[in-house]
């Protein structure tokens, strides 16, 4: 056990502890950063154990090169020996806290780091493609400009129609209507003519305007939450580089063996006790004499 246990190579453990927000509070009307429901950790975990993870966890850091398997020429032999050491040196589960834990052993302590940091980053990447918080506000500045070029060639057209048929109507502030002095368009048969034409662009040009607030009201909403919360994962224990390996536990394997060694020769020795095979054998003085 000695020999065999100090023949295995030392393994440096890198560890790192998350909480990940609850995705449908982080989504609603009224969003929150909350921790995760057991129904979200258990999606976060089924993402770190995921085969396309897994893949481009091997694809980055070249893990086939690393484990020294790439002499395994079959396929699937060299898969199942991957899986296999991947299953044994990267454990993901959800802790007693409803936290997520990630550790990860390899040879290199700086390959123990760079993967349990992959593996945290590739959950806050998740988080922020679920959540889309500055691509939603991109996307919000492009509808402003967009809205805003409308407003703007709707208002050069309405100009150009109150300066030539004279054509103008008062907002009812209360009632939220447009009114016109009718008396000055039967005068004018014309502006009479594109009266209707003038009405319609101006309620096209009210509702733009309120639709222009709202959404400079989500932009500016958007901005102070994602300055509030510029990270939605709460990391409780940050990756690090090891100094000291964390396996094999070769003192606790010895002595255990050793155990088990005085145990299974105590079983032997009284085992062959009780079968008289170690009474002592009579020497000739014992040994009852016996006339012919």
């Amino acid at each position: 056990m000695a020999i065999w246990q100090y023949s295995l190579p030392d393994e440096y453990l890198c560890e790192v502890e998350l909480v990940p927000p609850h995705l449908e509070e982080l989504t609603s009307s009224n969003p929150a950063v909350t921790p995760a429901g057991s129904e979200d950790l258990e999606k976060f975990l089924s993402f770190l154990q995921s085969p396309t993870l897994q893949g481009r966890l091997v694809d980055s850091f070249k893990l086939v090169k690393h484990y020294r398997l790439e002499k395994i020429q079959n396929p699937k032999t060299r898969t199942r020996k991957l899986n296999a050491l991947l299953k044994d040196r990267i454990h993901t589960t959800i802790t007693r806290n409803s936290t997520l834990r990630i550790e990860v052993y390899d040879e290199d302590p700086k390959m123990a780091y760079q993967i349990a940091r992959f593996m945290l980053e590739s959950v806050k990447k998740a988080v922020n493609f679920y959540l889309r918080r500055e691509e939603s506000i991109t996307e919000l500045k492009q509808q402003l400009s967009e809205i805003q070029g409308q407003i703007a060639r709707l208002q050069d057209t309405l100009s150009i129609l109150r300066r030539k048929y004279r054509i103008v109507i008062a907002p009812d502030v209360e009632s939220g209507t447009f009114q016109v002095p009718y008396t000055q368009l039967l005068r004018d048969p014309e502006a009479m003519a594109h009266y209707d034409e003038v009405l319609q662009k101006e309620f096209m040009l009210k509702r733009l305007t309120q639709l222009r607030v709202d959404v400079l009201g989500g932009i500016l909403w958007r901005e102070r939450f994602l300055n509030t919360y510029p990270e939605v994962v709460w990391v409780i224990v940050e990756p690090h580089v090891p100094n000291l390996p964390e396996r094999p536990k070769r003192l606790r394997w010895i002595a255990l063996a050793t155990l088990v060694g005085l145990g299974g020769a105590l079983f032997l020795i009284l085992y062959a006790h009780r079968l008289g095979l170690l009474h002592p054998f009579p020497t000739p003085e014992e040994l009852p004499y016996q006339t012919s």
